[in-house]
């Protein structure tokens, strides 16, 4: 019998494309013309070389202002991605697990919008900040390197690096897998669980 994990999956920058809309912000705030490949590095912002004043007043803004969180668009794999992880013979539960901003509008905004783009209902959504402490599961699908380090450092868990050009140089442990497509992702699960067949 196949293995089947409970698989955790990310929002941004795996979903909901969270990087194209800061870009915009930053473009329309400092008059540059930016684009989501100058996005070399973790930290956007710092990417773009964003003064810290301006820094600040995004995080102000995003942290405040309706609509910010629901207005981000899905990648266009976004369904497909989701549909085809809730049907995989690896995959017994699929959860969303996503990291909430502080603010009154982005936590109900992030819930609306799984259900809208995606279907998702509240069941099947977990609001974490430190994924790896908070939050049961076998594997995470992140495009956060230091999510999916955490993560992998606890015993009987593995985690799947969404490879995207803001982590590419990141240092992963040995034992965090990666992948930049549906295919490649399915291929991982699939290697892992007959890496674990007993």
């Amino acid at each position: 019998m196949s293995k089947r994990y409970h698989v955790m999956l990310d929002v941004d920058g795996v979903l909901a494309d969270y990087t194209s809309s800061v870009v915009a912000w930053v473009n329309a705030k400092c008059d540059t013309a930016y684009t989501v490949k100058d996005v070399t590095g973790w930290d956007i912002l710092k990417a773009l070389n964003v003064p810290e004043s301006v820094q600040q007043q995004f995080w102000d803004e995003i942290t405040t202002a309706p609509d910010w969180c629901y207005n981000l668009k899905p990648y266009p794999w976004a369904k497909t991605l989701v549909q085809v992880l809730g049907s995989h013979p690896n995959v017994g539960e699929l959860t969303i697990c996503t990291s909430p901003m502080s603010g009154k509008h982005w936590a109900g905004e992030r819930l609306q919008w799984l259900y809208d783009y995606l279907r998702i209902p509240l069941t099947r959504v977990v609001l974490a900040s430190n994924k790896a402490k908070q939050v049961q599961g076998d594997v995470l699908v992140d495009d956060s390197p230091k999510h999916v380090n955490a993560w992998a450092s606890q015993p009987g868990r593995h985690s799947i690096l969404w490879r995207m050009p803001w982590n590419q140089d990141e240092e992963l442990q040995p034992n965090v897998y990666s992948a930049n497509n549906l295919d490649m992702l399915c291929e991982q699960l699939e290697s892992l669980a007959r890496r674990e067949r007993p």
